[in-house]
């Protein structure tokens, strides 16, 4: 699959930065040109929230070393 791929952005990211932050990336229901990010306690979070809003999108783990 191409990176230009629509199908790409059914993805949702769940991500830790290199500060130790967790965060959660995903397409915007309203406007899918756009990505919504919101701020997670941990990766347990992470996923759980990202299943709630986006059942059925894959969910890509991310963690900075």
């Amino acid at each position: 699959m191409s990176a230009t791929s629509k199908s790409a952005s059914y993805n949702v990211t769940v991500r830790k930065d290199g500060s130790g932050a967790w965060s959660i990336a995903m397409p915007h229901a309203e406007r899918p040109d756009d990505v919504f990010v919101t701020f997670v306690k941990d990766q347990e979070e992470g996923t759980w929230l990202a299943e709630q809003m986006r059942p059925g999108f894959d969910i890509v783990l991310e963690v900075a070393t």
